[in-house]
């Protein structure tokens, strides 16, 4: 591949083109739909439920800050919610964030789809330039920045601000090689080292802006040992990079020091690892389904997004083991020495494994998420899995009659096994239900692509590498093509213009209301932050951090929550105090209610048709009005019904008797 340039010149002016002419929102918009207070007609399944927080945040500061901006005013200040917020001050905003700064000047249909397209075209292009400081070829560099592009980090985080930080990572790595290598004129890489931090500060995610700088460090260090005059330069210029963004990070600080999250987060800190059972993932990821596709449930403890942050295909973690034996072991290669070290200690950091994660008791590090330093990890395995093809293809890998026949004899058999298997999955399975039995079809089309393009990956591997056949190494690309970017392709959806933060029945009866502070009682109708997208007043807020003060008070007037964590029931005189003008609830707030059943994980399983629930209870009070029945189904489509009847226990008379489809519990959350 002569001319490069040209490929990114083309794939910059394909994303421009995608970008204006692409219908409806690169949003997952159509998620409010499960919110009672944006139903429609019918209910339908959001196509990525895990997605709320770039609807019901993200986007909502970006409208936020586009208004206030349109208006000649910087946003400082979120007047909005619970009687006023820091808003520059909360780093996910990213008001001065590059990318973001287009949507300020850009319609959103159009800017969505760019800034999100830009993300993966710019991670695409650093880990380019990362892999060819690294003398790898032009092809192969290429290569090694797909598959850094299309593994699941960048995907599942593409609207999140953990990516906005993550994408200058290759960056930082590139100008660490271009300071080791030079000579002379030093000054521009310094300057330019600089800038990286500054606006990775800019960027909104300081989880990520910590992992990243550990990480790179460690890096410097490594690669610059042998001259201390390059590793002080480089330590100013990142110093002088975090007093350029001195201006984003020092409003944030005080925040963060006076924020009602910190203590919260210190406490959980047992929270931040992914259990060890998920590490399957990182060979199967649609292993407990997705939340994208029909079938999803998650590991206890963590989600998704969580879980699969580490994934880059079984063919990279193939051509990343080889190249470990071969040249960590055998012929010792110090950029895959370094990096076969860091992923190793991330791996125990995000798992948990003794003694590396007794490194995350250190203050920072006890309130960083530090599972989701597998984005990382799985950036080092890629490094390790090109260097490794660049060193096969260089030198011609020779394989002697007995390793071949020892690599047959284990081969297939492997083959034949795996096949055996996946064939055989139903049987491995008793009772099962018609939905169960639709899974296991599922997982078996999944088990079976990964084990085909793994061979075909293998097939290619062997005649580029061994057989030296005249084939590009590109063609490694379709086979992890199918393991990465085909798997995740439409993880985040497009939905309909008119998806787009619609004014509902709801909404318009609110804008219509002279100005003033609304709550929720009960089930979530307009959460905080969403507010924003409607020019409207929450008493509430959420942005990770919120004023420690504020929220201790608010908790205190209104202690009864609920399991969303939103207010169950309101006293008028708190009311006043907080100066709220509306509550919005699904309920009756006049009611006397009456908690039968309390906790959030005693459920009530109805695993089969004719499964009949009985529960007695005495009501405190004589005039019962309703019966309010909480689903654990929320967000799923299900296609049954619930027979429910009452029936006096002495008498036996029945009260009442009604029979309700499960989409009909979809639709109002809970049923009376």
């Amino acid at each position: 591949m002569k001319n490069v340039k040209y490929l990114f010149i083309g794939l910059f002016i394909f994303i421009v083109i995608a970008s204006f002419i692409l219908p409806g929102y690169f949003l997952p918009s159509d998620i409010l739909f499960t919110l009672p207070s944006f139903h429609k007609d019918e209910w339908v399944k959001p196509k990525n439920s895990l997605l709320g927080d770039p609807v019901f945040q993200f986007e909502p500061w970006r409208r936020y800050a586009k208004s206030r901006l349109q208006e000649g005013e910087f946003p400082l200040w979120n007047d909005q919610n619970s009687k006023g917020v820091p808003y520059f001050a909360n780093m996910q905003s990213a008001i001065l964030y590059p990318l973001n700064m287009l949507y300020y000047f850009l319609p959103a249909s159009f800017s969505l789809y760019f800034i999100h397209f830009l993300k993966l075209f710019f991670l695409l292009l650093f880990s380019f330039l990362y892999l060819r400081s690294l003398r790898c070829s032009k092809d192969i560099s290429v290569l090694g920045g797909f598959f850094i592009t299309f593994s699941a980090f960048p995907f599942v985080w593409l609207q999140w601000p953990h990516t906005n930080v993550f994408i200058l990572f290759p960056l930082l790595l590139y100008i660490t090689e271009k300071i080791q290598q030079g000579r002379t004129n030093g000054h521009r890489w310094y300057a330019l080292l600089s800038f990286t931090y500054f606006v990775a500060i800019l960027g909104g995610h300081p989880e990520t802006l910590f992992h990243m700088g550990i990480i790179h460090f460690s890096y410097m260090l490594f690669r610059l040992y042998k001259e201390r005059k390059k590793i002080f330069f480089s330590f100013i210029a990142i110093i002088a990079g975090f007093f350029l963004g001195a201006v984003q990070l020092l409003p944030f600080l005080e925040y963060l020091f006076q924020s009602y999250s910190l203590l919260h987060r210190a406490e959980a800190q047992d929270t931040f690892f992914l259990p060890i059972q998920s590490i399957m993932l990182l060979f199967f990821p649609f292993f407990l389904g997705s939340p994208h596709q029909e079938f999803y449930r998650s590991f206890a403890g963590t989600n998704f997004q969580e879980a699969i942050g580490g994934y880059v295909g079984i063919c990279v973690l193939l051509l990343g083991g080889l190249g470990i034996v071969r040249l960590f072991g055998v012929r010792r290669n110090s950029v895959i020495a370094f990096w076969a070290v860091t992923v190793g200690v991330l791996f125990a950091l995000t798992y948990k494994i003794w003694p590396f994660y007794l490194l995350t008791q250190i203050p920072i590090f006890s309130v960083s998420a530090n599972q989701r330093i597998s984005g990382f990890m799985a950036f080092g395995i890629v490094v390790i899995a090109i260097v490794s093809l660049q060193s096969f293809v260089e030198k011609k890998v020779v394989i002697n009659q007995m390793l071949k026949k020892r690599t047959l004899s284990f081969f297939i058999p492997a083959c034949f096994i795996s096949l055996l298997t996946i064939g055989l999955l139903p049987l491995f399975f008793r009772n099962v239900t018609e939905r169960e039995s639709e899974f296991i079809g599922f997982l078996q089309i999944h088990l079976l692509v990964i084990f085909l393009t793994t061979i075909l990956f293998l097939l290619f591997l062997w005649l580029i590498c061994i057989k030296r056949q005249k084939i590009s190494p590109s063609f490694l690309l379709i086979p992890i093509a199918f393991q990465t970017i085909v798997l995740f392709w439409n993880y985040n959806p497009v939905t309909q213009k008119g998806d787009y933060y619609p004014k509902t029945e709801l909404i318009q009866t609110l804008q219509k209301l002279p100005k003033g502070s609304i709550l929720e009682v009960g089930n979530p109708q307009l959460p905080q932050n969403l507010n924003l997208a409607y020019a409207l007043e929450h008493i509430e807020n959420y942005d990770v951090l919120e004023i420690k003060t504020f929220k201790d008070k608010f908790n205190a007037l209104f202690p009864d929550k609920n399991h969303w964590g939103k207010v169950d029931s309101v006293d008028e005189n708190h009311l006043r105090e907080m100066g709220i003008a509306y509550v919005i609830s699904d309920y009756d707030l006049r009611l006397i209610k009456q908690k039968i059943q309390t906790e959030q994980n005693n459920r009530l399983a109805l695993d089969s048709h004719d499964k009949k629930i009985r529960i007695t209870f005495k009501p405190t009070y004589s005039d019962l009005r309703a019966v309010r029945l909480l689903t654990a189904n929320f967000n799923r489509e299900n296609t049954c019904s619930i027979i429910i009847s009452l029936q006096e226990k002495e008498t036996k008379r029945r009260i009442a008797e009604s029979e309700l489809p499960c989409t009909n519990i979809n639709n109002n959350m809970f049923c009376h």
